[in-house]
């Protein structure tokens, strides 16, 4: 299903608005009746932009100190409404991060949020109707002090999981696993992911956390900065349930008071880069090698800021197709006291490297500030940002003025992928170039982006192809894409022939069957590096041979397979593949598929 909605009124608008060196950012907080401080101390706190009621429009949620509560903030259109109660969600605990993820997959957008007082909170959502399930649900009542957390499939069954950090000396960072029927278990154990052996406690302190897959291999690894000089550290998933931290061989082990984590392909080569807020040290651009490393270039490009900083985006704020950053502080270079301490916004010059700007407002405030987020609040198509501080200066959303590039906005909806589509990765081409974009659900500083992407796609009026990976690695294709449009689009909607994706394959990769579900035929393809000799079989849920696809050798290459379960009843199934490549490789893949009849 691909859905297409067009606004007239934007465009006539952005045909009037000025080229990018007039953009703008104004703060229109008091203008929208958001009217509020943190407070809340030292750390701060996140903030969310996300439809959670799925009226189209951005809403807002913002961390709260202790004794208040929690504000979750209504967008109408033209300005927002205090809604938490409303919800039915009332919480006074000083709120840390706060994600919205529809965890059961029932389409409709759940709440979990992190406390440093208090136990953590999940709360179901039922027609927007909030109960909070957190221990039955599985997750821990026990208070944590836990700071940042993330979601994303970690084990590509097509639910979505949980990571959280603590910054306590008594609790590993824990994850849990999403059993499918409304519960988790805790797994860190087996998973070898409790972040351990600090330098000055048996446990770090971690104040962000971030899933990427950072060696492509469609399977999400974890970062996470940690505070207090501990070393950050970078967990590669092995596809079995079980990570291996590679934090030192890889080069991203920083010994930093590190606070905030920004992803995206600045230098558009393909994979994903991260940047990493630090204290007057200096931040950290971890340029992804290509290799499993990375190399830190802040200094080389002039980005390391220098000042005590938390939250930070990469965001193209003038939708020319490349990744600018965005980079808050609660102080300057010398002391918590040094009123130096203005939030910075970089240029990416389109070749790798970045120019400071100077746009008055955004990067001439003073505010302390901590978490940030960004999304389209006002739907013109122009990522806005919007900055959560602490006392005695309000929070502050900064609308972008916008400028003639055209863009496109796409909502994905999963069907063997968790429903939110976290874990994709969007490609776009425009002519011979391609960018990439993340589907995320956790970054910056204990925040949340909008989940709806909004790609600037420069001057183009029609997007030549757009291609999405899932994480049940399923690809979609979409092509010659009218720009100035909204698309809703749902896993496995697109493609009807392998020969559409266009792909040069150099790897090993076993890819989601099509159309899935199924009746009673359907495609299996794979990709090998080099010759090899291949088994690929068709499994019932017992672990019970059903059928032999294929046994013998085949070339380097893609592969296509036509399954017919014409004589097979409807359930659940899987296919393997074990292919040993003439390069010494041995390569098994399994995915589930779904027969109905």
């Amino acid at each position: 299903m691909i859905l297409i909605r067009t606004s007239f009124v934007v465009i006539v608008m952005l045909v009037s608005l000025p080229v990018y060196s007039q953009v703008t950012f104004e703060n229109v907080a008091d203008e929208v009746g958001i009217s509020l401080s943190r407070g809340g101390g030292f750390f701060g706190g996140g903030v969310s932009i996300y439809d959670f009621d799925g009226d189209g429009v951005e809403d807002l949620a913002f961390a709260t100190e202790n004794s208040a509560e929690l504000l979750i903030y209504k967008n109408n259109g033209f300005d927002f409404e205090d809604y938490s109660l409303q919800l039915g969600i009332s919480n006074t605990s000083n709120v840390q991060s706060i994600l919205w993820v529809d965890y059961d997959n029932d389409g409709d957008k759940d709440l979990f949020f992190t406390c440093k007082n208090s136990y953590n909170r999940l709360y179901r959502n039922d027609n927007n109707n909030f109960t909070e399930v957190t221990g039955e649900a599985g997750l821990s009542t026990d208070v944590q002090f836990s700071t940042a957390a993330a979601w994303a499939d970690y084990n590509n069954d097509g639910f979505i999981d949980l990571y959280v950090g603590h910054r306590s000396d008594l609790f590993p960072n824990t994850l849990y696993k999403n059993n499918g029927d409304g519960t988790f278990t805790d797994v860190t154990e087996e998973a070898n992911v409790g972040d351990t052996l600090g330098i000055t406690s048996l446990y770090k302190f971690p104040l962000a956390i971030s899933f990427i897959d950072y060696n492509n291999d469609n399977w999400q690894d974890i970062y996470i900065a940690n505070d207090k000089e501990d070393g950050n550290t970078l967990f590669k998933n092995n596809g079995d349930g079980t990570f291996e931290d590679v934090s030192e061989q890889s080069n991203t082990n920083l010994y930093f008071n590190a606070m905030g984590i920004a992803v995206g392909d600045y230098d558009n080569d393909g994979d994903w880069d991260m940047y990493v807020s630090n204290s007057p040290e200096g931040n950290a651009l971890l340029k992804n090698n290509g290799d499993g490393t990375f190399t830190n270039v802040a200094n080389d490009l002039n980005i390391a800021v220098n000042k005590i900083c938390w939250g930070t985006n990469f965001i193209d704020i003038d939708n020319d197709t490349d990744l600018d950053l965005f980079v808050v502080a609660s102080a300057g270079a010398t002391s918590m006291s040094d009123p130096e301490r203005q939030n910075e916004l970089f240029e990416n010059q389109g070749d790798g490297t970045f120019i400071k700007l100077n746009i008055s407002g955004i990067n001439t405030d003073t505010s302390i500030s901590y978490g940030t987020a960004f999304g389209d609040f006002n739907n013109d198509g122009y990522c806005d940002i919007v900055v959560i501080n602490s006392d005695p200066t309000y929070s502050a959303l900064w609308k972008n003025s916008g400028a003639s590039n055209n863009w496109i906005k796409l909502q994905l909806e999963g069907t063997v992928s968790n429903r939110d589509g976290i874990g994709s990765t969007i490609k776009f081409y425009l002519g011979s170039t391609s960018f990439i974009r993340p589907v995320k659900c956790g970054s910056s500083y204990l925040s949340q982006n909008s989940a709806i992407q909004t790609i600037g796609v420069g001057s183009v009026s029609v997007i030549d192809s757009i291609i999405i990976n899932w994480p049940s690695d399923q690809i979609d294709v979409m092509r010659n894409v009218n720009v100035n449009s909204f698309y809703v689009v749902e896993e496995g909607s697109t493609v009807t022939d392998i020969n559409e994706l266009e792909i040069t394959l150099t790897s090993y990769k076993l890819h989601q069957n099509y159309p899935n579900p199924f009746n009673p035929s359907t495609k299996i393809t794979f990709s090998l590096a080099a010759d090899s000799k291949v088994n690929l079989t068709v499994f019932d849920v017992l672990g019970q041979e059903v059928v032999s696809l294929i046994s013998g050798n085949l070339a380097a290459g893609s592969h296509e397979i036509d399954f017919n379960a014409s004589n097979i009843n409807s359930g659940v199934y899987f296919y393997r593949i074990d292919a040993a490549g003439v390069d010494g490789t041995n390569f098994t893949s399994v995915k589930k598929m779904i027969l109905t009849k």
